[in-house]
């Protein structure tokens, strides 16, 4: 074999080497592209998964805002509270004394339920089977029935000889008949709050 067909010969093998070596870089290089990615379609998978995270907890606390502005200009029933015409009511899951019933009413910025018709009636009625504290008493001045606004009795649903102030009963109450009653105001029952709703 001649010197040039040698120096070929180790020329090709030698660029063959060049080109296999090369080749295993590029197959290295490519190998960990392809780990990047997969790397970076985790991550993005990953962002999508946390934006859809974030997009409903805004949209959480944007329903949670719309709630809290609607009760704070009063406009709607907080949770638990039964709406009825333009007011919310809330019947206690405890008894209390009248004058304890109203101020529980007034911290939840309520008062005690004031019946003003009929249909108001029929729908509070129905509201428990229990006798309950409403906001109407004659404490002040006997006899003469008001409500805790200062409103005189307009509608009355008082039972047959009712009121009777039969030992010293100043408040009203609606009865487990559906009738008003007048009780003493230390007995202890359940009450239903109302909150009028500023439409």
């Amino acid at each position: 074999m001649d010197i040039q067909v040698r120096y070929f010969i180790t020329n090709l093998t030698g660029e063959r080497d060049v080109l296999q070596e090369k080749n295993l870089n590029l197959e290295t290089s490519n190998h960990n592209l392809s780990l990047q990615v997969k790397l970076l379609e985790e991550d993005v998978r990953t962002l999508h998964g946390d934006r859809n995270k974030l997009r409903n907890e805004l949209q959480e606390l944007e329903e949670k805002q719309a709630e809290l502005r609607c009760l704070v200009e009063n406009r709607c029933c907080p949770k638990n509270w039964i709406r009825f015409g333009s007011s919310c009511f809330l019947v206690s899951p405890n008894t209390k004394t009248w004058t304890e019933s109203r101020q529980e009413c007034e911290e939840l910025r309520a008062t005690l339920v004031i019946i003003s018709s009929p249909e108001q009636q029929r729908f509070v009625s129905g509201l428990t089977r229990h006798t309950v504290w409403m906001g109407l008493t004659d404490a002040h001045t006997e006899g003469e029935w008001r409500w805790v606004n200062g409103d005189a009795v307009t509608s009355s649903f008082w039972g047959r000889g009712e009121p009777n102030n039969a030992g010293d009963e100043d408040c009203g109450e609606i009865s487990a008949q559906n009738l008003w009653n007048d009780a003493p105001c230390r007995t202890k029952q359940h009450f239903i709050c109302q909150k009028v709703l500023q439409l």
